[in-house]
């Protein structure tokens, strides 16, 4: 066999195991991520090429926000908790725990800019999973 024919075939066969092992963590994470909200992200199937939805992303800076806060890895106050205990956790409108759903959804902070997501995309705008966990939201 070719090398680029192995190499497709490695490729193949990493995506099947990342597929069945999201398949089965889909599975088990329902109550393991009721506290971290993650779960509610997790909503697209494995791929090695980005999918459409965020294709229609141009600006670098604001794709790495969204993965940051799709996979709960921001640097924000609900991370430090798990991540760096040191640093402060809450939010400086003074919400004691700042996570993504709340800096999104609720900070007083954002208010003047939260009307965006409402006009980007009024249905999908309610909640963290219809913002990060739909092509529709994102």
């Amino acid at each position: 066999p070719t090398l680029t024919f192995m190499r497709r075939q490695s490729k193949e066969s990493a995506l099947a195991a990342w597929k069945e092992a999201w398949s089965k963590n889909r599975r088990d994470e329902t109550e393991r991520n009721r506290q971290r909200d993650f779960s509610v992200t997790n909503t697209f199937e494995p791929s090695l090429k980005p999918p459409p939805h965020f294709r229609r992303i141009l600006n670098r800076r604001i794709y790495g926000l969204v993965l940051q806060c799709r996979t709960g890895h921001a640097f924000i106050g609900e991370y430090y908790q798990r991540f760096v205990p040191t640093e402060d956790i809450a939010c400086p409108c003074g919400f004691p725990l700042q996570t993504c759903k709340h800096i999104l959804l609720d900070c007083p902070r954002y208010n003047a800019h939260r009307h965006i997501l409402n006009v980007i995309s009024p249905r999908h705008s309610s909640t963290i999973k219809d913002i990060v966990g739909t092509s529709d939201g994102i």
